[in-house]
């Protein structure tokens, strides 16, 4: 790769790794704050479930919108939107700020990821695609697992606003950033267009299909743990503070990107089906061991194997790109986005709805660990190898 081109990578990656800390340093208090603002279980399930909601049905719409738009100026808007998200966050006193926040936050962080995605194929030659997406992976995971444990702190020692305030000045930085990145930089526009013809393919091959609601189930499982029953469990039942939360969320990131890399390697080798069907199995397993853990150093322990498994979802993207053409790859990765989004969505939502009739039990985790069951059922029936 040319200079250049490596500077953009390690820019954008940079760029990802710091908002994703900035937005997970805020999920270890996201439930107690909507409770704060009058929130039920039902309700803070939903409104933290705006952010995916929002982002779901506009994968698609967006995609084919912003095709033709400079990706730079187009990342820049993005990052804007959650920068603004973040002070309306600081500054909220009811549940239509708190929503309004995360509508914006959501529509910010999907303009982003489609830019980033779009400028790291460009400037990537085809056969380092790979290490490229991995860079990007990694600073997103770290960020994503970095970040619940400082949010955890500053909320506890300094106040649940304070959170906010950090949350605004990374992604401040993170648009400084992707702004002087822009300068003298070249991008060409020659891309698929994602086509109706092609996107029809997409939706009628079984094998794209179900690795996309697969991911999308992962998705399920994991935010309805992080974003709603691991925080009111740890807080309610074993009494303890929000740097707690944060230090159970980290764990479940930093040994998720424990098994990320190895895994997506291991995959080529012996197949991307294999990697599915373990993440999928062991997860829905250990979940419901989770109730039995009847003091935090037995829960912080089943969540560290958890995120082992977990982290073998890291070359799923892959899988997709395996399952598509050429001509259908833009289209399944649109769906593939959607479904993954949708999981974000239902994820808190479900895990609220299961607080409000289950309350912390065992038929709560049972009930989350079905979705991840199912998918292992559906998953042996695809094909091996792609072709």
């Amino acid at each position: 790769m040319e200079k250049y081109n490596k500077r953009v990578i390690i820019n954008f990656s940079l760029v990802i790794f710091f908002i994703m800390t900035g937005f997970s340093m805020t999920t270890p208090i996201l439930p107690i704050f909507a409770r704060e603002l009058g929130a039920t279980n039902i309700i803070i399930g939903l409104v933290i479930s705006v952010y995916g909601i929002t982002r779901a049905p506009l994968n698609i719409p967006l995609g084919i919108l912003l095709q033709r738009r400079n990706p730079f100026n187009t990342a820049i808007i993005g990052l804007f939107f959650v920068l603004v998200s973040s002070v309306i966050l600081f500054f909220s006193q009811n549940l239509i700020h708190f929503v309004l926040a995360k509508i914006l936050e959501g529509i910010g962080f999907l303009i982003y990821i489609l830019m980033a995605l779009r400028i790291l194929a460009e400037y990537t030659r085809k056969e380092e695609r790979g290490g490229t997406m991995g860079i990007y992976t990694t600073g997103l995971l770290v960020g994503t697992s970095l970040g619940p444990l400082p949010g955890g702190f500053i909320s506890e020692h300094l106040g649940i606003r304070y959170v906010f305030l950090a949350y605004f000045l990374l992604v401040l930085f993170s648009l400084i950033i992707i702004i002087i990145t822009k300068k003298n930089i070249k991008y060409n526009t020659n891309l698929n267009n994602i086509k109706i013809g092609n996107l029809l393919k997409v939706i009628k091959n079984k094998n794209i299909l179900i690795v996309s609601f697969s991911v999308s189930s992962i998705f399920i499982l994991r935010t309805s743990l992080i974003s709603v029953i691991l925080p009111i469990l740890i807080y309610e039942k074993f009494g303890l503070s929000e740097s707690y939360i944060g230090l159970i969320v980290s764990t479940l990131g930093i040994s998720s990107l424990i098994t990320t890399w190895p895994s997506g390697k291991l995959s080529d080798k012996i197949g991307r089906k294999i990697n599915l069907l373990t993440c999928l199995l062991f997860s829905s397993v250990l979940v419901m061991l989770i109730p039995l853990a009847n003091n935090f150093f037995f829960l912080q322990l089943l969540i560290f194997i958890l995120g082992l498994f977990l982290g073998f979802s890291g070359p799923f993207a892959a899988y997709i790109a395996d399952l598509s053409t050429k001509e259908t790859l833009t289209a399944a990765l649109s769906v593939y986005r959607t479904l993954v989004d949708l999981g974000f969505f239902l994820g808190p939502f479900i895990g609220g709805v299961i607080l409000e009739f289950f309350n912390i039990s065992f038929f709560s985790f049972l009930f989350i660990s079905l979705f991840t069951f199912v998918s292992f059922i559906l998953a042996l029936t695809i094909k091996l190898e792609p072709q």
